[in-house]
């Protein structure tokens, strides 16, 4: 120890030096070091869940849980799988051996998941693949909520705020993803006239077909990089109701078209409301974010903040906005 000592006391340059590399490095690291109450685990393991509304848990466990199930267990480096089916959810756990490379599992992981989602069944949403979050950590998720209220029925709000907040606040560095909760998806309602079809020899398979070729999303192909590989989709998303109205059921031996509206009648309405949100009387929706781990909260807050901020400038004027959880504070505090 006193050799140590000697050798920094001969040469006070060399001592100095050392200390200002130490100093400087250590500077660095303070500010890009995340600042988390929570330290950033990845757990070899990831989640898939699945809605399928108004459906039994024994039916969610017969035609989805059982299928993806099925399909993981032929993923190299799956170790085990385990399942939750409940009315109208499927939730499934994926444990895998411990030198899994995570980035390339994920992307074998979308590709089957790819693949079986058209088998799935109609209502059935996209299986959603997510990190495995434990029970300690779970409070991470719902890091900063919102809620909006309105003199208007909670399926325009939702509306709204889904054309107009939704991706601007998906699209910060750092949000993994954001919810919208309260009001109804849009649905449409194709409401067949049998008699009229029977009338004119249409089939019940050729009214499938025509319905589902409406809106389609075809796989083109990939894009391959050094590490990673992109699954492009074209997706024709259909706004219009005269697109529906006017889809070509059936050709008949003259060259007469039998459009979809020559049989049945479409409906542009809203699914049917389960849940309702409300604060001082007025429809409610909240919007829900959750941040990435290992990321620096206070900037992620901030930048939260300041999109809010500019989004608001342009909602309606009896838009009332509240900012109902903020974990960052509890960060900010410590």
């Amino acid at each position: 120890m006193k050799q140590i000592f000697y050798i920094f006391l001969s040469r006070p340059v060399t001592a100095t030096m050392l200390l200002v590399v130490i100093v400087v490095l250590g500077l660095i690291s303070l500010f890009n070091l995340p600042i988390e109450l929570n330290p950033n685990v990845e757990f070899p393991r990831l989640s898939i869940s699945v809605t399928w509304d108004g459906v039994s848990a024994e039916a969610v466990e017969a035609f989805v849980t059982a299928p993806i199930e099925a399909q993981l267990a032929e993923i190299r480096g799956v170790k085990n799988i385990s399942s939750r089916s409940s009315q109208g959810y499927s939730h499934i756990n994926l444990e895998l051996h411990e030198n899994t490379n995570m980035d390339f599992i994920r992307i074998e992981i979308n590709e089957k998941l790819s693949i079986i989602k058209d088998e799935l069944p109609y209502g059935v949403s996209p299986p959603k693949l997510s990190a495995y979050l434990p029970e300690d950590f779970r409070d991470l998720q719902g890091f900063i909520t919102y809620t909006i209220s309105a003199n208007r029925s909670a399926n325009e709000v939702r509306k709204y705020v889904k054309e107009n907040v939704l991706y601007p606040l998906m699209s910060l560095n750092g949000i993994s993803d954001v919810q919208v909760r309260g009001g109804n998806e849009r649905e449409i309602t194709i409401e067949i006239d049998y008699e009229k079809a029977r009338t004119l020899k249409i089939l019940n398979s050729e009214i499938s077909d025509a319905i589902s070729e409406i809106e389609e999303i075809l796989t083109v192909g990939t894009i391959k990089t050094k590490n990673d590989q992109v699954v492009v989709k074209i997706k024709n998303d259909i706004d219009d109701l005269s697109v529906i109205r006017n889809q070509i059921i059936k050709r008949t031996e003259g060259g007469t078209l039998i459009k979809l509206k020559d049989i049945g009648k479409i409906y542009d309405d809203f699914s049917e409301s389960r849940n309702y949100y409300r604060i001082n009387g007025k429809e409610t929706v909240s919007l829900i974010l959750n941040k990435e781990p290992g990321t620096n909260s206070l900037e992620i807050s901030e930048h939260v903040y300041n999109k809010i901020d500019e989004l608001a400038n342009e909602f309606p004027k009896d838009f009332l906005l509240i900012k109902e959880i903020d974990k960052s504070e509890k960060v900010r505090e410590e």
